[in-house]
């Protein structure tokens, strides 16, 4: 796994596909123009795993990608299925985010035990868009950059 910023070239042709692929002009694409973008990629991705790169990739909450989070979500590389599933092991309660709670919990599974401190350090470290939660661009980036 990697993650990696894009290269001014493939942000134009990444750009290129989304523009292409949003028919109704409005700036945004939905589960069924994100599959064709792909397609244009030359990458076959399930209904369901798109569904899932949407659900992780939408930082506004509104059900689909503008620009800016379609390429934040194309700048995670490499084994994004593996990424995922951890994701989803931190994400408890399925709705995005990792919370300092859904942290620490995770944590003391494996055998962690960490101070309230310390987890909160975690998510200030990872937590890029400063609303106290990690989202899964953030994880993935907190991730692959190791």
């Amino acid at each position: 796994m990697s993650f990696k910023p894009l290269s001014e070239q493939e942000k134009k042709d990444f750009t290129e596909a989304f523009r292409l692929c949003d028919k109704n002009k409005d700036g945004t694409v939905d589960v069924k123009e994100l599959g064709k973008i792909f397609k244009q990629l030359g990458m076959k991705v399930s209904e369901p795993e798109l569904k899932e790169m949407i659900k992780w990739s939408d930082l506004d909450g509104n059900s689909t990608l503008d620009l800016d989070e379609f390429l934040k979500m194309m700048e995670v590389t490499g084994d994004t299925k593996e990424l995922r599933e951890a994701f989803k092991e931190f994400d408890a309660d399925g709705n995005g985010f990792v919370t300092a709670d859904e942290l620490k919990k995770v944590m003391e599974k494996m055998g962690d035990k960490l101070t309230q401190a310390e987890v909160d350090d975690m998510i200030k470290s990872a937590d890029e868009s400063g609303d106290g939660k990690v989202n899964y661009h953030e994880f993935a980036k907190m991730m692959t950059s190791r």
